[in-house]
């Protein structure tokens, strides 16, 4: 009897998508708000989410649900520009990422506003 057996190696399955609907929101002076959803079509299972924030030295990883938000409190400038990377990781690889920007509110106290 002879058994014949195809076996997939890891780096022949695709990367996995990148996270989708991602925004960098506005909550205070010092808060921004990161959002994203999973994507929707995966044959591919995404483990976690890495972020990077560019220009400051936030580093945060998450495991997957079905919504993310990731609040970053206190530690960020009063109406200062930041740039956030976000890429799904797989057993074998990283997604594209997904870049986006925005500022926090220039004032304590000042109303929630977008700058993207």
């Amino acid at each position: 009897m002879m058994l014949m057996m195809t076996c997939r190696c890891l780096s022949d399955l695709p990367p996995p998508p990148p996270p989708e609907n991602v925004e960098l929101l506005p909550e205070t002076s010092s808060t921004l708000i990161l959002q994203w959803t999973n994507p929707n079509d995966t044959d591919v299972d995404i483990l976690y989410y890495e972020i990077t924030w560019l220009n400051c030295t936030l580093n945060v990883t998450f495991e997957k649900t079905d919504l993310y938000s990731e609040v970053i409190e206190g530690g960020l400038d009063p109406g200062t520009s930041y740039d956030v990377a976000i890429v799904s990781v797989s057993e074998n690889a990283f997604s594209e990422n997904v870049t986006v920007s925005n500022s926090t509110c220039k004032y304590p106290g000042s109303e929630k506003e977008s700058n993207v």
